[in-house]
């Protein structure tokens, strides 16, 4: 067995058995059994084993391996842990849905879509804390965003920011929409008639 094989062989072995939540715990724990290696070589061994940050059991954000199922894609198992772990807000627009995450998290989030083949989902674009979720043609945002709220609130590690939908009552986005020239609009003040103008006095006839 070659050096990398090993030292992967040891980083997988330390990732299903510890909560490890930085780069910088895994070289610690991996010099202590003998492999010297740099921070770099770390990111690499992490990058191709496929390993994720998740929520773990105390809250905070720790490094995780797919689940193994026998293939490249990821199970709907694998996408309710993560929605769970990482889905901060979700807001349709169009055929488009936006995910929010932690810092540093929407990459992993957006891997596991797309090799998820989620029902309704052409494809994703990531960014640092923000996932762009293109939806199939005729398939509407909202619909896709009420089947991956529906999935990230049945994990049992979801997180416990209230996933809301824009026409939700609670929803920031989903007041209930009131016509401009209803007393209840902000620009829809009840209309008061102008004051009357005083009726000129009439004077003494001489």
């Amino acid at each position: 067995m070659s050096l990398k094989a090993a030292r992967q062989q040891a980083l997988a072995a330390l990732l299903r058995t510890r909560q490890v939540s930085s780069q910088a715990r895994v070289l610690e724990h991996l010099r202590g059994q003998g492999f010297d290696a740099t921070q770099a070589t770390i990111s690499r061994d992490l990058d191709d084993l496929g390993a994720v940050k998740v929520r773990g059991p105390d809250g905070r954000l720790v490094y995780a391996l797919p689940e193994a199922d026998g293939s490249k894609g990821a199970g709907q198992d694998e996408v309710r842990r993560m929605l769970g772990a990482l889905l901060l807000a979700i807001v349709p627009s169009g055929n488009l849905v936006v995910l929010r995450t932690p810092p540093g998290h929407a990459g992993a989030l957006a891997s596991t879509l797309d090799r998820a083949g989620v029902a309704g989902v052409a494809g994703t674009v990531a960014g640092d804390d923000t996932v762009l979720v293109v939806c199939t043609e005729r398939t509407p945002g909202r619909v896709v965003a009420r089947q991956l709220a529906a999935l990230a609130q049945s994990h049992p590690e979801a997180t416990a920011f209230g996933l809301r939908l824009p026409d939700s009552p609670g929803h920031p986005l989903g007041v209930p929409r009131t016509p401009p020239d209803s007393p209840g609009h902000p620009l829809g003040v009840p209309r008061t008639p102008p004051p009357a103008l005083p009726e000129p006095s009439r004077g003494a006839t001489a």
